[in-house]
Order: C-alpha cells, then sequence, then structure tokens
C-alpha cells in the first residue's frame, strides 16, 4: 500500500476549531452563572461583556486564519499519514509518528477532549483531533487504525 494522506481542509479545520473552542469556553461560563444562580449570590460572576468576549473571539480566530493562512506559505492545520509501517500526524508543521507495532491501545474520546489517540509501549502518545477530518476520511482513518491494531 502507498502512503495515505489526509489533509485538514479549511472547512473541517474551522469547524474544529470552534468545537474544540465552545467545549473549552462554554463550562467556563456556563458553570459560574449556573452557581450564582443555584447559590442565590448576589454578584453576578461574569459580566455581560466577558461573556460575548469569551464566545466571539473563536470566530475572530477561526476567520482570521481563514483569510491569512492562505498561500504557498500555508501552514496546514494538520495532516495525516498512513502506511504500511507507521502512522504520522503533523499539526501545524510539527510532525510525530508512530510505528504499528509499537501501539497498544486506540482511544476515541467524542465528547471530552474530542481526540484519537494511540498509546505505544514506551508510553508514547500520538494524537489528534477527533473533529480534524471529515466523518468520511474519519471512519477511513479509524477502520484503518483498528485493522492495523488487531493484526
Amino acid at each position: 500500500m502507498d502512503n495515505m494522506k489526509f489533509t485538514q481542509s479549511t472547512l473541517q479545520g474551522f469547524i474544529n476549531r470552534l468545537i474544540t473552542s465552545y467545549r473549552t469556553i462554554i463550562p467556563v461560563v456556563v458553570v459560574p452563572i449556573v452557581l450564582s444562580i443555584v447559590l442565590k449570590l448576589n454578584g453576578q460572576p461574569l459580566p455581560k461583556e466577558m461573556v460575548t468576549i469569551l464566545l466571539l473571539v473563536p470566530i475572530f480566530v477561526t476567520l482570521w486564519l481563514m483569510v491569512f493562512n492562505s498561500g504557498t506559505n500555508k501552514l496546514q492545520a494538520c495532516e495525516l499519514t498512513l502506511n504500511e509501517r507507521f502512522i504520522s500526524v503533523s499539526k501545524y508543521g510539527e510532525k510525530s509518528e508512530l510505528n504499528w507495532n509499537d501501539i497498544t491501545k486506540l482511544t476515541i474520546s467524542k465528547f471530552v477532549g474530542n481526540h484519537v489517540i494511540l498509546s505505544s509501549n514506551s508510553e508514547q502518545e500520538l494524537m489528534f483531533d477527533y473533529f480534524a477530518f471529515s466523518k468520511k476520511q474519519r471512519d477511513q482513518i479509524i477502520s484503518y487504525i483498528k485493522s492495523k491494531i488487531t493484526n
């Protein structure tokens, strides 16, 4: 088999960044508000302006990257390569790889953390965002990983 290479599209990068950002920010915003209501605290834990800024920052950062991360010098947010010997993940140009023989565990976290994690005998981990690729690509990637780990 030749290398199978998966590159995150601009749209999927946008979706992934928003999902990841909001899953991090919403608890920071919602928990203090709920606690203040439940505990009937007098003060407002986060001003409305702060909540608005926290919710809008991921959108602005994502739009900024969509506009200015382009052309020949474009950094790929996430690239994944599968071949007979190893799996390789590159995030913004920083590459890491694991040989299939070294991988002992596959963990898929769809809800908390949104990661696919491959663990090795030597306690190394290779991780990429669950939503980094489209559903079709994700299914191909995970299916291939499972076939390599079980064989």
